[in-house]
């Protein structure tokens, strides 16, 4: 039985493996409308590994994205760094009348305002999304909530141009 439980567990993961490689094929095809059974996989490897790589050692995606994209450079698969800027997302909110900043799920799930910002290298904003999970919140308590978010921001920011900077040209 044991035996069959591996066997069962290799296949699973086997197969969807499989099936992320098949995603990123339609997905590059519709992206480029060229068939590249080349590359596609590749480019599915390279997103399964982003995202090991990020719940194993909690590396930022924009980190191994461009991290990536430079050992393709390197390797002259590709001319020019297609990433222009850095990305920053965090998530802030108002949890027992307390702000907080980048909420853990039992924080997120009993917070009564929930925010998500994203931010680009430069400061522009990409997405601001809050919710009052219950009472209505206040133009102050924004203004504090997107404070919050821009100091987590401007920290995660400055950790990507430590590891990565060297590598984009606009950041």
């Amino acid at each position: 039985m044991e035996m069959f439980s591996y066997l069962m567990a290799t296949g699973i993961s086997t197969g969807a493996l499989y099936a992320l490689v098949a995603l990123g094929l339609v997905v590059i095809y519709k992206a480029t409308s060229v068939v590249n059974f080349a590359h596609g996989e590749m480019f599915m490897l390279g997103g399964f590994l982003a995202f090991t790589f990020h719940v194993l050692w909690g590396w930022q995606y924009i980190v191994a994205l461009v991290l990536a994209v430079q050992k393709m450079r390197e390797q002259g698969q590709i001319k020019t760094m297609p990433v222009l800027d850095h990305v920053a997302a965090t998530s802030v909110g108002v949890v027992q009348a307390t702000l907080m900043l980048d909420l853990a799920y039992s924080e997120d799930s009993t917070a009564e305002v929930d925010m998500n910002v994203i931010k680009t290298g430069d400061g522009r904003y990409i997405e601001v999304q809050g919710t009052a999970e219950g009472a209505p919140f206040g133009r102050d308590a924004l203004d504090q909530l997107l404070g919050l978010a821009d100091d987590g921001i401007t920290q995660l920011i400055a950790l990507q141009r430590e590891i990565v900077g060297e590598y984009l040209t606009k950041a």
